[in-house]
């Protein structure tokens, strides 16, 4: 006996659109839930703070650590890395160190994505998103200018996760590809970032107690 052809329906199951969806919202709320932690929750605001005199008082392997910190845990793993980042531009002085080290974690973050989406997502995904018009379309561009289309794809405002892992998984694009293009979208970030950060003055008043407006208004660009 022929085994009997899955219906649309159990394909459809398979590949739930709205499944996915509410897997992307989980893991972008994450960020969110994460950074409310840090800015509302006393021990938390104190860890951060200690971390951050760590920092200034550990010479050149403080700011390494921090690099590492968001590189191969809060990048990969969709955490808040904003909270590292920030502390990197508060507490080391000099500002093209603190861009350097903040590069320096988004390159290795960079390498985990890209082999993880490869090795883990890479089947699944495809096989998910095969013969689906706007999959095909981003390909199709891929194919043509890897780099430009993936500098544009980055420069998006979607989810810092879904960009590592997804511009990972088309077939058109390899690592010296990934990484160049990963590279140029994540340096003139990196100035702004360390630079807006640096405006925050230090950690102590980042968390000292202010009128509400002007919390939400720093805790929502800080968020952003």
């Amino acid at each position: 006996m022929q085994a009997k052809p899955s219906t649309s329906k159990e394909q459809s199951k398979n590949s739930s659109p709205r499944a996915d969806i509410v897997k992307l919202i989980i893991f972008s709320l994450i960020s969110f839930v994460f950074i409310m932690v840090f800015n509302f929750y006393p021990p938390a605001k104190q860890f951060i703070v200690q971390l951050g005199e760590n920092v200034q008082n550990s010479g050149w392997y403080g700011p390494l650590l921090l690099a590492c910190i968001n590189g191969f845990i809060a990048i990969p793993f969709a955490l808040p890395f904003v909270i590292f980042e920030t502390v990197l531009a508060i507490c080391i002085k000099d500002y093209y160190l603190a861009v350097g080290m903040s590069l320096l974690g988004k390159i290795i973050g960079f390498h985990i994505c890209f082999f993880l989406g490869r090795g883990c997502l890479r089947r699944s995904v495809r096989h998910k998103l095969q013969g689906q018009r706007f999959f095909l379309g981003i390909e199709a561009m891929l194919e043509k200018k890897p780099i430009k289309t993936q500098i544009m794809t980055r420069l998006i405002n979607i989810p810092f996760f879904v960009k590592n892992y997804g511009l990972a998984i088309p077939e058109p694009i390899t690592y010296k590809r990934y990484m160049i293009a990963a590279v140029i979208a994540a340096t003139p970030v990196s100035f702004l970032e360390i630079f807006l950060y640096k405006r925050v003055g230090d950690l102590k008043s980042l968390f000292a107690p202010k009128a509400a407006s002007e919390r939400i208004f720093e805790y929502g660009m800080l968020t952003l």
